[in-house]
């Protein structure tokens, strides 16, 4: 729910594939360029937190990401570094927590980086 919510909010199309008839179940991704100004709710899912700012930092735009206020307290600082290390600007206040907000101008330089997951 919370990972199809932020494709969406990025600007990526997507459809239910629950159709009650087929073994298939899930969401069909229809690539679309990415775009803010977005806000995106992870709740407590952690893979939304860590997987979606790195696909955010291809796109164009402002784009918050938050959760809940438990989510609030989980440590973002090795994706955050990690991201700031490739060329992504993040404003996150200096707490490496959620929410911070990142400015996107497609993609990041790139390079290696070590992430401590």
């Amino acid at each position: 729910m919370y990972m199809a919510a932020a494709l969406r909010s990025l600007g990526i199309g997507g459809s239910d594939l629950d159709d009650p008839h087929s073994p298939v179940r899930g969401w069909e991704i229809i690539p679309q360029p990415m775009t803010g100004p977005a806000t995106i709710n992870c709740g407590l899912a952690g893979t939304v937190m860590r997987f979606i700012p790195a696909l955010a930092s291809l796109a164009h735009g402002e784009i918050t990401i938050d959760g809940d206020p438990q989510a609030r307290v989980r440590p973002m600082q090795p994706v955050i570094a990690a991201l700031r290390e490739l060329g992504v600007t993040i404003d996150d206040g200096g707490r490496g927590l959620l929410p911070f907000t990142l400015r996107a101008d497609g993609p990041p330089r790139g390079g290696h980086i070590t992430l401590d997951a």
